[in-house]
């Protein structure tokens, strides 16, 4: 027989035709060509393998199942260091945002090292959208993380425009925030945070010395101590701060914080969050169960941190990448459209 699909694979696969191409050769219609390369592939006739080098689709897919309606995009560090997990969690999130940003959106902007790396990776031609900064920023203190540099450094790339805030990330009491909170260029910036259809932000253990904003000058080192006694595991740009068990804490700290407030922030449509490493391993996971995650870039790490298989998997996911499905509801979870970079 001429028509066989053997000869259709090799056509398809080897030679490279088009099904439309295969199908005038051949003097067939395209519809049998294409069955042809369906029973082809459910006979064994031909086998498609991937070797998954930096995609982890079946720990997303498993991720998902745990955590309805929230999306995850795993990166995959060349050599685990912090360093590295850093770089590929920014590059991921650049790919991510030049393809998921629409050209007039309002997007809330965080601080951090990870999120300065982000803006300056973007791509994408944004000319009608707008970034506003969350939180304000101490004076003279990691000025290149903060949320003023992040955003005006995104719409310098993308050709789109960037508000500021002019005052400190937090406020010598809860009584000063309120008063500068009422300042008209203060509260117009917020107002518009508040109305951001995605937020960009990252979480942190705050009691950690290394923690972005402790390095930037945010916390002081009575800050630092008192998030400490009250338990603080999670850092949502000092927004909201929470304890292992996710129930919020050190409001002595989060009282005087210059931003927009919590139901705010857990309003915003699309909180994309770009975290992983060692050191923030526990805080993702609280931030997650919370609630305040609708995106997840992360490495594969931290991935693994929250599927609960750190003991049994290399520190790639290789049984995730080589293997199928674990369970029936991972394979029954639908396929995301979106890129993830």
């Amino acid at each position: 027989m001429f028509v066989t699909p053997a000869r259709v694979c090799y056509l398809y696969y080897e030679r490279g035709l088009t099904q439309q191409q295969i199908a005038a050769a051949m003097g067939v219609n395209r519809v049998r060509v294409s069955r042809m390369l369906r029973q082809a592939r459910d006979d064994g006739t031909v086998t498609i393998g991937i070797r998954y080098r930096g995609f982890f689709p079946e720990m997303e897919s498993a991720l998902r199942v745990l955590h309805r309606g929230v999306e995850f995009i795993i990166c995959d560090p060349l050599d685990g260091s912090f360093t590295e997990s850093k770089h590929a969690i920014a590059a991921t999130a650049a790919d991510y945002l030049d393809g998921a940003l629409h050209p007039t959106e309002k997007v809330a902007i965080g601080c951090g090292r990870t999120l300065r790396e982000t803006a300056d990776l973007l791509s994408a031609t944004l000319p009608g959208a707008e970034f506003i900064p969350l939180i304000g920023g101490q004076e003279d203190l990691g000025l290149e993380v903060h949320a003023n540099t992040i955003a005006e450094r995104m719409a310098e790339l993308t050709g789109g425009r960037a508000r500021r805030i002019f005052c400190p990330a937090l406020a010598k009491s809860p009584e000063e925030r309120d008063l500068l909170t009422r300042t008209p260029s203060i509260s117009g910036t917020l107002d518009e945070a508040a109305k951001a259809q995605t937020c960009l932000y990252s979480v942190e253990d705050p009691t950690r010395s290394d923690s972005s904003l402790s390095l930037a000058g945010y916390h002081t080192e009575h800050d630092v101590a008192t998030l400490r006694e009250a338990g603080a595991a999670c850092d949502i740009q000092s927004i909201v701060f929470l304890n292992a068990a996710g129930e919020r804490c050190g409001t002595s700290v989060s009282d005087r914080t210059l931003s927009i407030t919590e139901d705010q922030f857990r309003a915003i449509p699309r909180k994309i969050c770009l975290a992983g490493g060692t050191a923030k391993k526990a805080a993702v996971s609280i931030a997650l169960a919370a609630g305040f995650i609708d995106v997840l870039i992360t490495d594969a790490e931290t991935a693994l941190h929250l599927l609960g298989d750190e003991g049994r998997a290399d520190e790639r996911g290789a049984r995730w990448t080589e293997q199928g499905p674990r369970v029936h509801a991972i394979a029954a979870d639908p396929v995301q459209t979106q890129a993830s970079g």
